[in-house]
């Protein structure tokens, strides 16, 4: 198996939204996103942290997301945050998917 080196930037489209993304080391934000459980004292992932931490890696841009009136939202780094946490979910589980794809899956 060949370990990805190279992180590629791609478009990924959701119902009339186009991101722009860009391939990730996913174990930086696995790292980043840990906390201990203290009950238990396991090592589990914070969602919200997981969310957060691979948008700011990962989204480089949009188009077609729109406030209710209709007008187009630019993107930035702080307009994240507007968009709904489902649709946040569904953008990193593709950045998830895309960034630990071996290159030999990746061609096939």
């Amino acid at each position: 198996m060949k370990i990805k080196t190279v992180f590629e930037k791609f478009e990924y489209k959701h119902n009339d939204f186009v991101f722009q993304l860009q391939e990730i080391d996913m174990s930086e934000v696995y790292v980043t996103a840990q906390m201990v459980n203290q009950v238990e004292n396991n090592i589990v992932l914070d969602a919200k942290k997981l969310v957060k931490e691979t948008l700011d890696k990962a989204l480089l841009g949009w188009s077609g997301i729109e406030n209710e009136k209709g007008e187009p939202i630019p993107y930035s780094k702080e307009n994240i945050n507007l968009l709904p946490y489902a649709l946040k979910s569904v953008i990193v589980n593709a950045v998830i998917k895309r960034s630990t794809l071996t290159e030999e899956k990746k061609s096939s």
